[in-house]
């Protein structure tokens, strides 16, 4: 933060997305390498819709 004061740093409860995300892809029927390889992708996505889905970037 001292590098860059301006910037705001905003803190983000990722509990549980990586948990939500593997259920998702195993509901999609989606592979167990295919799981391995998309579960962070997916899990990332999780997480920035719940950051969207509260309205804090206007």
């Amino acid at each position: 933060q001292c590098r860059y004061p301006t910037i705001e740093i905003i803190f983000w409860d990722e509990r549980f997305t990586t948990v939500i995300a593997q259920q998702s892809l195993l509901e999609g029927d989606v592979s167990r390498k295919g799981r391995k390889e998309r579960v962070d992708m997916v899990a990332a996505s999780l997480l920035l819709q719940s950051y969207l889905d509260q309205g804090r970037l206007k």
